[in-house]
């Protein structure tokens, strides 16, 4: 049976979490034993170059430390829950006078937050029997973080059958990603986003004149985006 023992080369030394390269072999682990039932968090911290550049670099490894901390003590509730569920599920056949059969249990497989590199963390979440049971997990995350004065940019995403690791963390960075643009654009007034918009225009316009398929992409995207944020301010 996988298991998620970490070898000691494999700890980063700043946050006392695993590696990428501990990740190279967690995740895949996760995808072979339960593909449907695992799911990536790919997190961004906000204000890691600021600290470094501004107050040092001592500063900087504390904002990882208490990510780092944070995203522990989350996946932990997490794991919790799963035993606890089966606990309660087990139990629940039992009084119903239901045959239980072979008791449903805990997967041995845990959950584990890893750093992946500069400000960047990735959670590897098992047992996780839903998108609403994911989302759980991000608005825990979100609280927590916040509690904390800490932004955080984060992308979640459910494993599938056959889809392979490389995949499964690019489409939670791309994910991230967007969260990070829907973030900074929180921070724009109407009247910004409105010239940001002429922006898109201006681009669409140039690449319909020149052919240029990059800048009608761009500009396509800019006018679709802070129209959408433009209607909610």
């Amino acid at each position: 049976m996988p298991n998620n023992e970490i070898q000691t080369t494999q700890i980063d030394n700043i946050t006392g979490l695993p590696t990428r390269e501990a990740l190279d072999r967690i995740l895949p682990e996760c995808l072979e034993h339960n593909p449907t039932e695992t799911a990536i968090v790919f997190m961004d911290a906000d204000g890691l170059k600021a600290a470094n550049d501004t107050i040092g670099y001592e500063a900087g490894d504390r904002l990882l430390s208490k990510v780092a901390e944070i995203a522990s003590e989350s996946i932990r509730t997490h794991d919790n829950d799963r035993e606890t569920d089966v606990v309660l599920r087990g139990r629940d056949s039992r009084q119903d006078g239901q045959e239980p059969g072979r008791p449903e249990r805990l997967d041995d497989m845990l959950s584990t937050a890893v750093r992946y590199g500069g400000d960047e963390f990735v959670l590897v979440l098992s047992g996780v029997k839903s998108e609403d049971a994911l989302h759980n997990v991000i608005k825990r995350l979100s609280d927590n973080y916040e509690e904390e004065g800490i932004g955080m940019s984060m992308g979640a995403v459910m494993g599938k059958e056959d889809i392979e690791p490389e995949e499964l963390i690019h489409l939670a960075d791309v994910a991230m990603k967007a969260n990070k643009v829907s973030r900074k654009l929180e921070l724009y007034s109407k009247e910004q986003l409105e010239a940001f918009i002429k922006i898109g225009e201006i681009a669409l316009n140039n690449g319909l004149n020149t052919r240029d398929f990059d800048t009608i992409k761009y500009g396509l995207a800019a006018i679709e985006t802070f129209s959408r944020e433009q209607e909610e301010v």
